[in-house]
């Protein structure tokens, strides 16, 4: 489930507090994933689905238009738990 947030990354240079406000926000959507099973499972197979018949999952992959329910995971993390 790790690799769903993968997109969460930073962009451009990294400074210690990004890193630090990715983290969080990454522990944030892990324990609202964890609190609400099926919407962890609907996660999944959203990802599994746009993923099928890849070894990997790659960068450009993520960018596409299919994971629209975990772009919207990431959002409502963000509206619920902003970053400090």
């Amino acid at each position: 489930m790790t690799t769903l947030l993968v997109c969460m990354r930073c962009t451009g240079s990294v400074r210690s507090s990004s890193r630090v406000s990715n983290n969080t926000t990454h522990q944030w959507a892990m324990a609202e994933l964890t609190a609400n099973p099926s919407l962890l499972k609907k996660a999944q197979l959203e990802v599994r689905h746009s993923m099928a018949g890849q070894a990997r999952v790659h960068e450009a992959a993520l960018s596409n238009n299919n994971l629209g329910y975990l772009k919207a995971i990431i959002k409502e993390t963000l509206r619920l738990h902003p970053p400090p």
